[in-house]
Order: structure tokens, then C-alpha cells, then sequence
């Protein structure tokens, strides 16, 4: 099912197009980091365990 959301009257405007554009770059740059901060996250979650552990090493 396509997202009606951004379905414009003038699919061929110029505004339009930039707006498309811009949109899935920003989206496509989001989905790329989230499977990044979730495995820094992993990561420092298994190693930051120890009470004793310090942060500063981690990272």
C-alpha cells in the first residue's frame, strides 16, 4: 500500500518533486542509524555490566 500521506494533485510540480526527494534521503538517512544505536547500545549494555565498569573507557 503506498503512503496517500505525500500523494500530491500535482505529482509533477517541481516543489513536489524536491519535497520527495528531500523526504526519502532524511528517511532513508534514519533507518540507516538506527541499526547502529542499537547495536552501540547492545554493546555497551554487555560491557558497562560491572558496577565497577567505567563509561569513559567504553567509549
Amino acid at each position: 500500500m503506498s503512503n496517500v500521506r505525500w500523494e500530491s494533485p500535482f505529482p509533477y510540480s517541481l516543489a513536489f518533486n524536491l519535497f520527495k526527494q528531500h523526504f526519502e534521503e532524511i528517511n532513508r538517512s534514519y533507518w540507516a542509524f538506527v541499526p547502529a544505536a542499537n547495536t552501540i547500545k547492545s554493546f555497551a549494555k554487555k560491557s558497562l555490566l560491572d558496577d565497577n565498569a567505567d563509561p569513559k573507557k567504553f567509549f
